[in-house]
This record gives structure tokens, sequence and C-alpha cells, in this order.
């Protein structure tokens, strides 16, 4: 899954790192995007190991005496043999999975599959990187042009959608778009974008709302889920099936939306101290999970939820990242550290089966910091929490 919040980031004051400040792009209305930082939804970071086999064939020594006082007799000698072995060790699966999307330190965004990012051209907004697209907005249209193209830069096109986009998700060739009227900074709907054939089309009406609408996917890609909120907090949870044209059901969250499984709604409040797991067909309330303070987290097509918190402790605040069920709510700890001068979990480099950790509260914010130097992440397995290498993201790119 992937959004976006180009005109103005949100702030959760975390008391133990440095968060990016507030901002807004010029001649924007003063609107405010009811998503938690750092949840969504990278570079692709190849090893190749070549394994050379040896084969060492024995020496065999005879060491008995024989009967009748007869002098030992030395077996044949075999010298040691090395052999090159034909088979090769198939190359290592990358680090990082998938292509990554984010803004750096002068505000122009950043993507990449590798650890050398490429920069998009001065006037494109990345909006969201998934399934081998990349869905970006014309800042000089007010982002109500959209372009998409794969990649690897070939496809290249453009629609005009009547929404200044907030939030966007891409399940399959579809990206739903959402975000706020420009006129009234209410809410338009959520529209679908055909990637392959630039079909636009209005999947959920607009509402008397006055906040930004936002959208998420299952990272399985079977459920969309779309949210509306109001000033208490209180949100209206409106899910599809991907690539239905019809909603299937709205329930009400004691939330805003920050991820989906196919089945549950993760939510929560703004900064976030607790999350929730909401029923998508019920509306119930199955679990909720409380810290210090929670973010940087994201759901994966198993059905769990990777989730980063700062703990309170004797000794004093402790980071953590937690694997949550999303059905049940049970949990265990995949990794802690101490705080130091900065860390975070790094959803946009992260996946199902690994978690990246990177030296600051979010990739943004480490870029912003660099200063064309590289930043190191480290990789985690989500079953067991085993670090299983590092990536060097060049932040050189950014100058």
């Amino acid at each position: 899954m992937a959004h976006a919040r180009w005109w103005a980031r949100a702030v959760s004051g975390n008391p133990a790192q440095e968060r990016p400040g507030a901002g807004s792009q010029p001649g924007s209305p003063t609107v405010r995007v009811r998503l938690a930082p750092g949840w969504g939804s990278g570079a692709g970071v190849v090893a190749v190991v070549v394994g050379l086999g040896m084969l060492m064939l024995g020496r065999a020594v005879g060491t008995g005496s024989e009967a009748g006082g007869r002098a030992p007799v030395s077996a044949p000698v075999r010298e040691p043999v090395t052999v090159a072995s034909a088979r090769s060790v198939a190359p290592a699966a990358p680090l990082i999975a998938k292509a990554w999307l984010a803004r750096g330190a002068d505000g122009t965004w950043l993507t990449g599959r590798t650890g050398r990012p490429t920069r998009l051209a001065a006037h494109e907004i990345g909006l969201a990187v998934a399934n081998g697209w990349l869905v970006t907005a014309d800042e000089r249209s007010y982002g109500r042009s959209i372009g998409w193209r794969r990649v690897d830069g070939s496809g290249g096109r453009t629609a005009s959608i009547e929404v200044v986009p907030a939030s966007v998700a891409v399940a399959g060739s579809t990206a739903y778009v959402s975000g706020f009227d420009r006129r009234t900074s209410g809410d338009p709907g959520l529209f679908g974008l055909g990637l392959a054939d630039g079909t636009v089309s209005r999947l959920i009406a607009p509402s008397i709302g006055t906040h930004p609408r936002s959208v998420v996917v299952a990272p399985d890609g079977s459920r969309v889920v779309s949210a509306t909120c109001n000033d208490d907090e209180a949100c209206a949870l409106t899910s599809l099936s991907a690539g239905a044209t019809a909603p299937l059901a709205t329930v009400s969250a004691p939330g805003y939306l920050r991820a989906a499984t196919s089945s549950v709604a993760i939510v929560g409040p703004d900064p976030a101290t607790w999350i929730a797991g909401v029923d998508l067909a019920s509306g119930r309330e199955l679990w909720r999970h409380e810290a210090l303070e929670m973010w940087g987290g994201y759901t994966t097509a198993d059905g769990r939820i990777v989730q980063a918190e700062l703990r309170k402790t004797a000794d004093g605040p402790r980071f953590a990242v937690e694997v949550i069920a999303a059905q049940t709510g049970t949990s265990s700890t995949a990794f802690t550290s101490d705080v130091g001068h900065g860390i975070g979990l790094w959803p946009e480099l992260s996946s199902d089966d690994r978690f990246a950790i990177g030296p600051a509260f979010s990739l943004e914010d480490a870029l912003a910091k660099a200063k064309g130097s590289a930043v190191t992440v480290r990789i985690f397995g989500v079953a067991d929490g085993r670090e299983l290498g590092s990536v060097s993201i060049d932040a050189s790119a950014d100058r």
C-alpha cells in the first residue's frame, strides 16, 4: 500500500526524536489529512554469492602391524584433490524487494530499487509506487493532473481527475485516488484510475465530510478501504473488493485509518498511543494495543501488523517493533533498541518477511539529515527478528 501527503506533513510529537515540521505547498488551502505518519507501503539490492565446492579425497594410511613381526605395510596414499564444483549458489534474495518512494531534503521526490535513488522531475509529486507502477501528480496543475508510468520509465501517461490527491493506493493495475476538493477542501469521493487504459471512474460519492478522504489497500490486493473522519477522530470506513465498482460496506471506527488487511482495518488516534483492529464487515473492535507512542506500522499479506512503538520502561523510553495478528491482537516482540539519537521502522523499505530499521524517525527525515552521505538501513526478519544484513541508500542523489 502507499499513500502521499505532499501538501502537509503530519506531526506526531514523538518525545524522543526530532520530527519534520508541518508545511504546505504555496497557495494551497489549509487542510489536514488524518493519516498517521509512516504508515503505508524499495530499492532492490542484490547480493550474489557464488559457492566454490571443495571435495577432499581423504588420505588412507594403514597403521597396524601384521602378524609374524613383519614390517607394517602402508596403504596406497591418495593426495587431497581440489575439485571446482560446477554448481553455483543461487543469487540471494534482495534485502529490499520493492521499489520505494520518498521526498528528499530539497523537496523533490526520489524513487529507486537500488541503493542509489533516481530523482523525479522538479514538478513531479510522488504519490505511490507499487506493483511495478509509479504514480505522480503535476505540481503545476495543483495536483489534478495525474501521471503514471512503469518503474523502469516506460509507458508514461496522464489523466485529469477533479481532486487534489492526498492519499493514493495501487491494487493490481488500478490506482485509487482520494483527497480534497480544491474549492471546498471537502471530500470529493474516491476515484479509480485504470493504469492500463487510463479510464477514470468515481467509486465512492462525495460526502459532507470536511476532511480529505484517505485510502489504503490490503497487501494481498483483495480489499480497498477508504475513510472520512470528523474533528473528534470518529471515522466512517468504506470497503470495496479490488476491481469492484460498488462499495461492500461502511462501518464506524474510533480512530483514523492507518492500514488494512483483507478483513480488518487498523485505526488509531494521531498522535497514536494505541491502535485497534476493526472488523470491516461488522465494525466490531476486535482488540486494542497500547504504548507510549506508536508510529511507522504496516500490514502483511498474511494478516499481520508490523508496528513500531515507544515503550515506557524504568530506564526511560525504549524503541520496539511488535508483530501483531490482525484478527486476534496477539503479539510478539521482534526487535528492541535504545532510542539513542533517532531510530525508526521504515515501511517503504519493508516487506511481508523483513522490516527495515533506519537511523531516524523516517526515511525522509534521514535523507534530510544525511547531507549527501550514505544512509545505512538494517534489515531484520519479521518471523524471528534476526538481522539479515544492511543496505546503504546513496543520499548524494538528493543534493
